[in-house]
């Protein structure tokens, strides 16, 4: 992994969600930051993942910027 975006914290597990752009990775820690999965992110879904977050409901969102396309896309994985 080579570059990371700011870590966001899922506040009802105390896991850590990473999220790495270049390396088009998010990558899930515990609380001390020990792996506990790392998960590929196909290139032509998110041509440059750029943010995380989560909302009152813990539903996962990842926002892409557009890379070679028009608009940015922003996915939901509902919890």
């Amino acid at each position: 992994m080579q570059t990371f975006s700011p870590c966001k914290e899922k506040t009802d597990s105390n896991e850590w969600y990473i999220l790495s752009s270049i390396d088009k990775a998010l990558v899930v820690t515990d609380e001390n930051f020990h792996v506990k999965s790392i998960t590929a992110l196909d290139p032509k879904l998110f041509p440059q993942p750029e943010g995380i977050n989560f909302d009152s409901k813990f539903n996962l969102y990842i926002i892409s910027e557009a890379g070679d396309q028009d608009k940015g896309i922003i996915y939901k994985f509902e919890k």
